[in-house]
């Protein structure tokens, strides 16, 4: 079966798609694993929410792809211990 995941992955290769899908990025590769993760352990949002000091809605909105903060991403990648992304376009805009 074809995941998300997946499909990015062999899509973000095109380097015309990746440079086109940082600019319109909502939902990166890295969100996407956070989310699987916290999905696949059964993380409890509030919990996960409480021991980073950020608000549960953060973490939906990253679910929902409703915004996309990505110092939170690397704070969450952190501290599930996925990798991180370094490179993000929004990081410095």
């Amino acid at each position: 079966m074809l995941t998300f995941r997946s499909l990015l992955d062999s899509k973000l290769c095109d380097e015309e798609f990746k440079c086109l899908f940082d600019q319109e990025c909502s939902i990166c590769k890295f969100t996407v694993r956070i989310i699987e993760k916290i999905h696949l352990e059964k993380i409890s949002l509030d919990e996960l929410a409480n021991k980073l000091g950020i608000k549960k809605q953060e973490i939906q909105e990253l679910e929902d792809a409703e915004h996309c903060n990505p110092h939170l991403v690397v704070r969450l990648s952190n501290y599930l211990s996925l990798e991180a992304p370094s490179d993000c376009p929004k990081m410095n805009p």
